[in-house]
């Protein structure tokens, strides 16, 4: 019994958790002690407090994420600015420190004429939202690539491993979450035996989505079986906005030949091993041909990087064309940058929607820019579904997707929720020509705060697959109606008010 006792004390949560609340109970005791020190530290703290907010009102944020700021420094003057000061400016230097460093480290990617003409030439609106993606994030459009949807976690698990397999030059994985379990088990065997066939293996994961699924420094336990192992943005016990940028991207990219990406970690209830929340409904997209090439480059920036190190460039020799299917184009966003370059994906497919716009994300927290478009187009007379799910992971976002529910569907956007469970695929579907599958949530973490990236496809086979998944799995969904959003308790409806202004916080 005292083992145990000693055990939950002591463990990594415990002591992370109480470092943090030595730190919040210290800015407490300056907020209602400090001004009793002196008037004049009052005094200098309240204006502090008002330039901060000048700074904040002044800054090229979204209006969500100046309200979210100023309201707290408002309410507490002599506090509120400070508090500003140690947990956001900080973070400056690091949020930069990948946008400057990797453009050094690796040679940017060409894109090809030819390719962009004939896009041009056979759809102009689509092509240009492809030249903004191509000019000002720095991935091409590609053709002589190819695409297959993978629209379930059990198939994805299933292509992964077929392909993994086949490795002989050299595997790369990076995923926000790795959980032990059968899933990576299996996945962490096969590495081991690819190993011992002389396999170049590098993994990364992300500290924050797996700091509870892994044991402490789990990258050393990988580097001394061979696999070469950065654990991303180590988590520490301070109050700093570097702890909100986080890699929430899913690749794996083998011998330059194939890459993953979509929703799927590396964790049992991607593939229904595990029951978290129901049935987890999840997708994903193997790609193959010259596209590949910027999913190794994407991997190489954060790992050459983070691991301080520049000869990775052949790596990005090894790409292989094969028949074109439609065009091709995967990109990445990172934070600290001048480019949203997710958000700008799915505006610009919100506003390329002629038919029909179909969407499925499993959380529902944006600014009025987004919902303004899915506005515009509802009332338009394009259709406008959107999935989320109807058992879910993180109660209080929960609350806040269902709070955007009466305005969307007063303007006639259809919204289902996922009836068996918990539905983590991200998804744009738009008139049967254009889709995304990608990682990036419609959430502020995602679309400002994470390490993203997504595989945007025009014209592709696979896309008719995407569309007949998504109308498959509103079969599963219950359709919202106006009345159940206006019948809500009044207690719900009063906690959605509250939340809102703060969402961009957490």
């Amino acid at each position: 019994m005292l083992r145990k006792i000693f055990k939950i004390l002591f463990n990594r949560i415990s002591i992370v958790a109480f470092l943090l609340c030595v730190q919040i109970g210290f800015f407490i005791m300056l907020m209602f002690h400090g001004a009793k020190i002196s008037q004049y530290i009052n005094w200098g703290l309240t204006l502090l407090s008002l330039l901060v907010i000048q700074y904040i009102v002044n800054r090229d944020d979204s209006p969500e994420f100046k309200l979210a700021w100023c309201i707290p420094i408002l309410i507490f003057p002599i506090f509120g600015g400070l508090l500003y000061l140690i947990i956001e400016l900080q973070s400056s230097n690091e949020k930069i420190k990948l946008s400057r460093v990797s453009k050094q480290l690796l040679p940017p990617l060409k894109q090809n004429e030819d390719t962009m003409e004939a896009f041009f030439a056979e759809d102009a609106g689509a092509a240009r939202q492809a030249a903004y993606v191509s000019s000002y994030a720095g991935y091409p459009v590609y053709e002589k690539s190819s695409v297959k949807y993978l629209h379930i976690g059990e198939e994805f698990f299933k292509q992964l491993l077929d392909e993994l397999e086949k490795a002989e030059k050299f595997i790369f994985m990076e995923y926000f979450i790795i959980a032990k379990g059968r899933m990576w088990e299996v996945i962490l065997d096969l590495l081991e035996q690819k190993v011992k066939e002389g396999v170049d293996v590098r993994v990364m994961y992300d500290s924050m989505g797996s700091l509870l699924l892994l044991p402490q420094n789990y990258y050393k336990q990988l580097n001394e079986k061979g696999i070469k192992c950065i654990e991303f943005n180590k988590f520490r016990p301070v109050m700093s906005a570097i702890q909100n940028n986080r890699d929430h991207r899913k690749i794996c990219v083998i011998d330059g030949k194939v890459a993953f990406t979509g929703g799927i970690n590396l964790g049992d209830e991607y593939i229904n091993e595990h029951d978290r929340c129901g049935h987890w409904k999840d997708n994903g997209v193997m790609i193959k041909g010259l596209a590949v090439e910027s999913f190794t480059n994407m991997f190489l920036e954060m790992w050459n990087t983070f691991s301080f190190t520049v000869d990775n460039r052949d790596y990005l020799d090894y790409s292989y064309p094969v028949e074109s299917d439609g065009y091709i184009m995967p990109y990445a966003d990172i934070p600290g940058d001048d480019e949203r370059v997710c958000e700008s994906v799915y505006l610009n497919l919100i506003s390329r929607a002629n038919t029909y716009l179909y969407i499925t994300t499993p959380y529902f927290i944006v600014g009025e820019e987004f919902i303004t478009a899915l506005e515009l187009a509802a009332k338009g007379g394009v259709d406008v579904r959107i999935i989320t799910p109807h058992i879910w992971d993180k109660r209080f976002v929960h609350i806040t997707t269902r709070s955007y529910y009466r305005r969307l569907i007063k303007a006639g956007v259809r919204v289902y929720e996922y009836t068996p469970g918990f539905i983590h695929a991200k998804t744009f579907l738009c008139d049967g020509k254009l889709a995304t599958v990608g990682t990036a949530n419609l959430d502020y973490r995602s679309l400002y705060l994470h390490y993203e990236c997504g595989a945007w496809l025009y014209g592709c086979k696979c896309i008719e697959n995407i569309k007949n998944d998504i109308l498959a799995t509103m079969e599963k969904s219950h359709e919202i109606t106006l009345a159940e959003c206006e019948n809500q308790p009044l207690g719900t409806r009063i906690a959605q008010s509250l939340m809102r202004p703060f969402t961009p916080l957490f």
